[in-house]
């Protein structure tokens, strides 16, 4: 949509959103097949933070892995494989320092890491000479809001619509931060000017 290209912006928009919603249907069939076969549903009590894995180097090291992993899956060429795994790295590495040490709401706190993925991708694919989507859309996998949407499809089977109006915004607050963090640094890219500046330098 920032080159212009509508239909095809609208085309991976509805793709995405399609994807999205089956997700959430595979999650709601499960729970739904576990309090038939139970006959009640598994309670959830939600997340917490466990000390031993939630330290600097141990989110690195699984931003990294999980980055790779999703590359090997999405068909990046191998050669690619590091500089993926740098990039999800470098975007989750800004995530934590901004949502544990500012006052940044998470939309701006996923904004700010999703724009600094967007930037290092772009400086990837000039400087491999490659596409940005073989780094960006890797890059991104450790800030997709994946909770989000299981937590919104439990409390919708659940019967808990509150929480699930709540999870289900704050799903969509965080996609939306991460396609104008992608969208600001393609349009400050406009047509080739980052990469002309790099040149120049």
């Amino acid at each position: 949509m920032a080159n212009e290209d509508y239909i095809a912006g609208v085309t991976r928009l509805l793709d995405a959103m399609l994807t999205f919603f089956c997700i959430a249907l595979g999650v709601a069939l499960a729970f739904m097949f576990d309090e038939n076969v139970f006959g009640a549903m598994l309670l959830q009590q939600g997340l917490t933070n466990d000390p031993q894995t939630a330290g600097f180097v141990v989110q690195l090291i699984a931003a990294f892995l999980g980055t790779v992993s999703f590359a090997a899956l999405f068909g990046v060429p191998r050669k690619y494989y590091f500089d993926t795994g740098f990039c999800g790295t470098m975007g989750w590495l800004l995530y934590l320092i901004l949502s544990r040490y500012t006052v940044m709401s998470p939309v701006e706190v996923l904004f700010s890491a999703t724009a600094l993925v967007a930037s290092i991708a772009l400086l990837q694919s000039k400087g491999r000479k490659c596409p940005i989507t073989v780094f960006l859309i890797s890059g991104i996998f450790p800030l997709v809001p994946g909770a989000g949407i299981f937590w919104t499809s439990y409390n919708i089977v659940a019967n808990q619509l509150p929480d699930a109006f709540h999870t289900g915004f704050a799903a969509l607050k965080a996609t939306v931060a991460i396609a104008f963090g992608i969208l600001a640094v393609m349009e400050l890219n406009g047509k080739g000017r980052i990469g002309r500046w790099i040149k120049k330098k």
